[in-house]
């Protein structure tokens, strides 16, 4: 079951994604341009997970476009995580094949990165060592990966915390270290699991905020992992419902980016699609 919503047509869309992209054009070519192509950066096929006789995801099909902004939503325990830990190779499927950006899951690992809800710092290393930390188990010299890890504690804010341990920081903070860390990969594909979850409602705001800017930079495909339908609304170029280890649907937000909680939150169509997918989910 698929759901459209726009402010602009999807005629539009799609035309100005044919000009930028050289794809074709019209409605028909932005859809086949969301839902996946034979460049797929992300393909399961007729995956299926099971533990005994538990089955934690039931023949589950899906694709993650080049650039694009994939959101699972769902209630706990429906599977979304057990995606998620596929794509990094972390879980082996019980049946159904995988491809991450062209090749297995390990081995496209050196080009994906993995942020967790918890920021996982490490207490005995610095905010910049930190940072530091993923570039060194890629093996990028230790000049480079200084420089780099500098330079991404500045964009979120904490250049002047590089020196200072985990424990000196709030968890907002850390976990502004944490995407640092993250970015600093600059992975062609970004996993996430609920990595706000934690956050105070005001910081929630921020890191949103800060992030989705970060994205708009360099645009790697994203897999999203979130219970919270307005963030799902807010950063999303297309909402999969995830329910009982199966796809139970999946909805193409057209918003405008940037988009601002601000500027949509009394939207007639926003709002539309929040209800829609809180009954999805209900």
């Amino acid at each position: 079951m698929m759901s459209v919503y726009r402010l602009k047509s999807a005629e539009a869309v799609a035309s100005e994604r044919a000009e930028s992209k050289g794809a074709g054009s019209g409605t028909d070519a932005m859809r086949r341009e969301l839902r996946g192509t034979a460049d797929s950066v992300v393909k399961l096929r007729n995956v299926s997970v099971q533990y005994g006789s538990s089955r934690v995801l039931d023949n589950v099909s899906l694709d993650c476009a080049p650039s694009e902004f994939l959101v699972l939503i769902g209630q706990s325990g429906c599977g979304k995580t057990t995606i998620l830990n596929l794509l990094a190779g972390l879980l082996t499927p019980s049946a159904g094949q995988i491809s991450v950006l062209g090749e297995t899951s390990i081995k496209a690992r050196q080009r994906m990165a993995y942020m967790f809800a918890r920021d996982a710092l490490m207490p005995w290393r610095t905010a910049q060592r930190n940072v530091e930390y993923g570039l060194y188990v890629h093996g990028v010299p230790r000049a480079e990966r200084s420089a780099r890890a500098r330079d991404m504690l500045e964009r979120v804010g904490l250049g002047v915390c590089a020196s200072m341990y985990p424990w000196q920081l709030s968890q907002g903070m850390r976990q502004r270290v944490a995407l640092a860390r993250t970015w600093a990969l600059e992975p062609q594909l970004l996993l996430m699991d609920e990595p706000f979850a934690a956050l105070d409602a005001q910081t929630k705001v921020k890191m949103r905020a800060e992030f989705a800017q970060m994205w708009e930079r360099s645009r790697p495909s994203v897999v999203f992992v979130t219970h919270d339908l307005t963030e799902a609304l807010l950063l999303a170029d297309r909402i999969m419902v995830v329910k009982a280890g199966r796809i139970e649907s999946e909805t193409i937000v057209q918003f405008d980016r940037p988009r601002k909680l601000e500027d949509l939150v009394d939207d007639v169509e926003f709002r539309k699609m929040e209800r829609e997918l809180r009954s999805r989910l209900e």
